[in-house]
């Protein structure tokens, strides 16, 4: 007798079974491979959120903007609004003595806009598009302060020239 198993009736089960074990093998390196992928892709988003932030600040001109490594804060009368990678998750933080209940921005998926979710202490969580009522809101909230109405602001260029 032979101890070549490739001529037994079981080699087709075992090839069946190898089979299946690369292919589950397989599948969890691409699973990984993808995981690392979006964890680099959060990565970059949060540092350019971060970026965009520290730019709007600045662009703002009257907030003292402090930017470094996975921070950006945003002082103005007293008051802070800070922004921060929260390390152990993919939120990033937002932070203000002015803020109550729970605060962090986090990328809604699959429209791939950063969100700023507020659960307060009490009563449901609220979620608003940061860049489209959240920062507004935000910084309304924290430093105390509103936008002029947009009918009341000047034209950029010549600040003290207003038409009647």
């Amino acid at each position: 007798m032979s101890n070549d198993s490739s001529n037994s009736p079981a080699s087709g089960l075992a090839a069946r079974f190898r089979a299946a074990i690369d292919n589950r093998r397989e599948q969890a390196r691409l699973a990984r491979e993808a995981e690392e992928r979006r964890k680099e892709q959060l990565t970059l988003a949060r540092r350019k959120l971060l970026d965009d932030l520290a730019a709007f600040g600045r662009a703002i001109g009257h907030f003292k903007v402090t930017a470094r490594g996975d921070k950006v804060a945003f002082r103005f009368d007293g008051r802070s609004l800070c922004f921060e990678v929260d390390p152990g998750s993919e939120h990033v933080q937002v932070l203000s003595d002015e803020l109550s209940g729970e605060n962090h921005l986090f990328i809604q998926e699959p429209l791939n806009k950063w969100v700023w979710s507020h659960k307060p202490k009490r009563g449901p969580e609220r979620r608003v598009m940061l860049f489209d009522q959240g920062l507004e809101s935000l910084i309304s909230s924290a430093l105390k302060i509103q936008p002029a109405d947009p009918s009341e602001t000047p034209p950029p260029g010549n600040p003290l020239k207003r038409s009647l």
